[in-house]
């Protein structure tokens, strides 16, 4: 799972930020006055401006240490678009089936991991960004800034990073999505195109994998045999089956 802010958008976690941060005050200032801390709509009010606070960075004094992570999956298993932007000349397309991947909660890390699809475009995700912020300000049940804390982390920062600029529709894109705070020490690191890209390993259950299939390019016929072999390494992947792409493309 890589963190978002190193992926190719330049726009992650930006694109829709300024409006849902300003639907957020703006909810808090018809809730109640910065003044009021007593009341119910009080608090719901401060839970609302302390995620903001989380969000922006402005509660730590070298700005928010959040970081999301998130694994990218394509709706669609054979896309030209794809193949064209992410595979090479021998590229693999992996299926799974969504009920072996890692949703919910990991008490052991104290982490949730969320599987949303992306919305594009800020016209597109008016009603996501309205539920996203009717649902950061529940009624009180604890300290504001924990509630906060708690929303920011769980609720409005990956709902910022399911909201992508359309110039990204192609990618008819899920998103296994964790988010965490400070620095972890399972941390990784890899070579990407903006340098040093941080990322985080997350286990899933192998019966996960349905299909593989191989891209378009040279010599299909010997890369499916090869892959044929590597999955028969490995007793639950005995049933997975091997295809190649519909697509003609020549690289």
């Amino acid at each position: 799972m890589t963190d978002v802010e190193y992926m190719n958008d330049a726009e992650e976690l930006e694109y829709a930020k300024e409006p849902v941060l300003d639907l957020l005050l703006r909810k808090a200032d018809s809730l109640a006055s910065p003044s009021d801390s007593v009341s119910a709509n009080g608090n719901r009010a401060s839970i609302l401006r302390n995620i903001v606070g989380e969000v922006t960075g402005e509660r730590y004094e070298n700005g928010s240490r959040f970081h999301v992570y998130a694994t990218c999956f394509c709706a669609e298993n054979d896309l030209l678009s794809q193949w064209r932007a992410y595979s090479g000349s021998g590229g693999y397309s992996i299926a799974f089936a969504t009920n072996g991947l890692p949703v919910g909660d990991i008490e052991a890390l104290g982490l949730n991991l969320l599987f949303r699809p992306v919305v594009y475009g800020l016209e597109s995700a008016v009603d996501h960004i309205a539920r996203l912020v009717d649902d950061a300000a529940p009624e009180p049940r604890g300290h504001p800034g924990t509630q906060g804390y708690s929303q920011a982390m769980r609720l409005v920062l990956p709902g910022l990073a399911t909201v992508k600029n359309p110039a990204f529709m192609e990618e008819r894109e899920w998103r296994l999505i964790m988010t965490t705070w400070g620095d972890w020490p399972d941390l990784h690191f890899r070579s990407g195109s903006v340098g040093i890209v941080p990322y985080r390993n997350v286990l899933f259950e192998r019966s996960a994998v349905t299909q593989v299939m191989v891209g378009p390019g040279s010599y299909v016929e010997q890369r499916m045999k090869a892959v044929r072999q590597l999955l028969g390494q490995y007793k639950e992947y005995e049933g997975v089956d091997v295809v190649k792409s519909s697509s003609p493309l020549r690289f």
